[in-house]
């Protein structure tokens, strides 16, 4: 019998409940049911799952891992054919259903919000009454701003640096915003452009439909075959209510940016620009158009630590380590010390899992700016987790 494997895009997190170990999933395709915890000992079944090459090697390891307890082949073909059913393993059910879901999404002319109710109100009004609590009133910015970056993390736990980060655009207006998020799930591609306008419960945001093509065109090799990663991706979609609010009327150019760790063959500024450099070239272009006033927003978090992400260590021993390693980041970024923004990544290889980072780097390239402030920065520790996630908001002139 020829083995399914685990699906390689969901994500498992560690997590302590009444003194046991239990794995929470996430599923950005939506098939796993919500808040799908299992047991520990499940998780290492997928995980021995994934690395034996056959039903005789599996039943090998479970014994043995069971202190030679019997497991029988059907026992093991049931508890796979379960799991199968949960929608955790890459079978052929999987593939027809995720092909469903990808054109379904990929045929819409709109991409509806996803988040509303869950981290923001869909109600109008409650809405923009949860915006201007996060907004600390009117915030005077004599030169005019370029850029900036604000977090994608939950709103909720982030919404006075939400606040301190969006309040410089008061009063600001602009012809169209680039927003560079982060491709979470991003695979097949370093960047994910779409098409499609946006939709916020305060009304449609127009996509520019001419910038898309000339994206397009540009970026073969780089650029996602499909949009699908735009379906539930929060980094934009976070970014777009504040926006809406603010600006009122603008056209949008969505563009989601992959693990440059993943997808570099050498992990280097050189090769990025190697790789990539048609379609930056192009970006920075529309970027810099003079006929059009045009604003970039990154929307990044910095340092993801901790089991949840990763590392064996909690997030208490690591967390002075990574803090300093955001800080030497926004340093770089504030400053456009290219060089050093890359450097600084490169020393630690990426240890800390800085999921903004190519976004920041795709800003630092297609943005001319002279300097920046950071108006603030925090790391919200997640206590059932022992994890913590960086975050900041800042502006560039």
């Amino acid at each position: 019998m020829e083995l399914i494997k685990p699906r390689k895009d969901l994500n498992y997190i560690p997590v302590n409940y009444h003194k046991r170990v239990y794995v929470y999933i996430q599923d950005r395709l939506g098939l796993v049911k919500e808040n799908l915890m299992i047991p520990g000992e499940v998780y290492n079944f997928l995980v021995h799952l994934d690395r034996c090459d056959s039903l005789a090697q599996l039943q090998e390891v479970l014994v043995r891992e069971n202190r030679g307890i019997i497991i029988s082949k059907d026992e093991i073909i049931k508890t796979i054919n379960e799991l199968d059913k949960l929608w955790l393993l890459d079978s052929e059910n999987y593939k027809k259903k995720k092909q469903q879901i990808v054109e379904e999404f990929t045929s819409k002319k709109v991409r509806p919000y996803v988040f509303a109710d869950k981290s923001y109100p869909s109600d109008p009004d409650n809405l923009e009454k949860f915006i201007k609590e996060c907004l600390e009133g009117k915030i005077k910015v004599l030169a005019p701003i370029k850029a900036i970056f604000a977090p994608h993390f939950e709103i909720s736990l982030a919404k006075d640096i939400y606040g301190k980060t969006y309040g410089v655009l008061w009063g600001n207006s602009y012809d169209r915003v680039v927003v560079l998020g982060v491709g979470h799930g991003l695979e097949d591609g370093l960047f994910s452009i779409t098409d499609k306008d946006f939709d916020t419960p305060l009304g449609l945001v127009k996509n520019d439909r001419f910038a898309f093509q000339k994206l397009k065109a540009a970026g073969k090799g780089v650029v996602a075959k499909t949009d699908f990663d735009h379906k539930n991706e929060h980094s934009i979609e976070f970014q777009l209510i504040f926006l809406k609010y603010l600006l009122k009327k603008f056209s949008l150019i969505p563009i989601l940016c992959g693990s440059l760790l993943y997808f570099l063959k050498d992990y280097s500024r050189e090769e990025f620009l190697s790789v990539a450099g048609g379609f930056i070239e192009v970006l920075r272009d529309i970027v810099t158009d003079p006929n059009k006033r045009t604003l970039v927003v990154a929307g990044v978090d910095f340092s993801h630590i901790g089991p949840k992400f990763g590392h064996e260590e909690d997030v208490y021993s690591l967390k002075s380590v990574a803090c300093e390693h955001d800080k030497i980041l926004i340093d770089a970024l504030l400053n456009r010390d290219i060089e050093g923004f890359w450097d600084e990544s490169k020393r630690v290889k990426d240890k800390y899992n800085v999921c903004g980072f190519s976004a920041l780097a795709l800003l630092m390239e297609i943005v001319n700016y002279k300097r920046g402030e950071v108006v603030g920065y925090r790391m919200n520790i997640e206590e059932p987790t022992r994890s913590g996630v960086g975050f900041a908001g800042g502006i560039l002139y």
